[in-house]
């Protein structure tokens, strides 16, 4: 997931890119390989980082002398080839779901001014995602659903789902973390069942959903 920061003038930046890639191993010679790529598009000094929660899942820090060239390399259908070679894992299980039109829309949306600073201000507050986790057990009526190829460990799914009382969580197959994209309509019955099923008990038993008290089925 590429995201781009300007410091200093207008000429002068960073990108920042986070991937999560199946093998570290197999993905760092290929990343080796497209230096020449890296320095035509004015991206120097990368520093790479792994997770030490997950050895594949990478962040990457270029300076960049050209915000322009930087932003077109981000956007280029050779750095898209080559992430695919490396084994790089995206946000969906089937490319196709990102239509050109769609892939388009979002390029567009990272050329607004001020896109960097909301990039920005998202990792400054990183820390808040778990502190959020604390109100988790207030909610009380949830469909957890998740794509079998989503970005997140399995561990942090049950954590989640644990987390929230009387969760349910639902994997659906051939899908990435944009679940809306690889798997709309199938994402759309479940939320009309989930929710049609839980007006149903509410109709029958009002007082224990709006209290969030289990009672048997």
């Amino acid at each position: 997931m590429p995201g781009l920061s300007q410091v200093g003038e207008a000429t002068v930046g960073m990108l920042v890119i986070r991937h999560k890639v199946k093998d570290y191993s197999k993905w760092r010679p290929e990343f080796d390989r497209h230096a020449s790529a890296q320095r035509s598009a004015g991206l120097t000094n990368p520093r790479v980082f792994r997770s030490s929660d997950d050895p594949n899942e990478v962040v990457i820090f270029f300076n960049a002398s050209d915000m322009a060239k930087a932003k077109d390399f981000a956007a280029s259908p050779n750095l898209k080839s080559t992430m695919a070679k490396a084994g790089v894992q995206g946000g969906v299980a089937n490319d196709v779901a990102i239509t050109p039109g769609f892939g388009a829309q979002v390029h567009a949306s990272g050329l607004r001014p001020g896109h960097y600073r909301a990039f920005i201000n998202l990792l400054r507050h990183a820390y808040l995602w778990d502190k959020a986790r604390e109100r988790y057990g207030e909610i009380t009526v949830v469909l957890v659903v998740y794509g079998d190829r989503d970005w997140s460990r399995e561990d942090e799914r049950q954590r989640t789902v644990k987390a929230i009382p009387g969760a349910k969580m639902e994997t659906v197959a051939k899908a990435g973390h944009f679940l809306s994209l690889d798997q709309h309509e199938r994402r759309a019955e479940m939320i009309k069942s989930f929710t049609a099923a839980n007006a149903s008990r509410a109709t029958r038993r009002p007082d224990a959903l709006r209290t969030g008290k289990s009672q048997p089925t």
